[in-house]
Parts: structure tokens; sequence; C-alpha cells
């Protein structure tokens, strides 16, 4: 009787640990199709996010370099400017102040254009993200 109530003994392990597991993988398929769905929802805003990025990187490139190119000009012309004996005061004040001009321009566009990079990895780390989680939602028949 006593091997009989041992086996009776294992046998209930055994069904509790069945239980616990089926708990357990109740609740990570629940977890994953959450963060599935959700990461699907902000995919679309991030995607969105990103093409408008990609559509403006080009400009703010051009922006740049025309910033870099007007700061080089502005430079040659002050420098000039400096060089020149016959220049008065005002004009040399004017090229300086130009000068100056062109080098805050060419230091607002180069920040734009890496703040706007910046965005665009962090959006694309972030749609990476989202990717991972809707592919785990997707094992547990997640349709996004």
């Amino acid at each position: 009787m006593g091997v009989g109530m041992n086996e009776a003994g294992k046998l209930g392990s055994a069904l509790a640990a069945v239980g616990v597991a089926s708990r357990m993988i109740g609740q990570e398929k629940n977890e994953a199709l959450l963060q599935g769905s959700k990461a699907h929802e902000e995919n679309i805003v991030d995607q969105a996010e990103a093409k408008a990025l990609e559509e403006d990187k080009p400009t703010m490139e051009g922006v740049k370099d025309l910033a870099d190119d007007n700061y080089e000009a502005m430079t040659k012309a002050a420098n000039a400017t400096f060089a020149d004996p016959k220049a008065t005061p005002e004009q040399r004040l004017s090229a300086a102040t130009n000068a100056q001009k062109a080098l805050d321009d060419k230091t607002a566009a180069q920040r734009a254009l890496d703040e706007l990079n910046t965005k665009l990895e962090a959006t694309q780390e972030r749609l990476a993200r989202q990717e991972k989680a809707m592919a785990r939602g997707r094992k547990w028949g997640g349709a996004y």
C-alpha cells in the first residue's frame, strides 16, 4: 500500500507541475500577443516617421552643403577685406559680422542634420525592436 500511495503522490505532483507550466505558457502567449499588437501599432507610426525623415535627409544635407559653401565664401571675403589696407572700419566690421553669421548658419545646419540623423537612427532601432516583438507574437498566432 505504501508503494501505491507513493506513486499517487508522484502523479499528483506531476499534474500540479503540468498545471503550473500550462499557466506559464498561457501567460507568455498573452504577453507575446499583447506586446506584438502594441508593437504593430507603434510600428505603423514609426514607419511613417522613418519615411518622412528619409525624405527630409537630402534636403537637410543640401542646406548643410549650402551653409558650408556660404561660410567658405564669407570667410574668404572677410580675409580679403582684412588684408585690404584701404578697407574702412565699417567694412571690416561688416565682413566680420557676415563671416560670423555664416558660421552660425553652418553650425545650425550641421546641428539640424545631426538631429535628423539621430532621430532616424532611433526610429530604425525602434522598428527593429518592434519587428522582434511582432515576430514573437506571430509565433503565437498574432496576425500583424
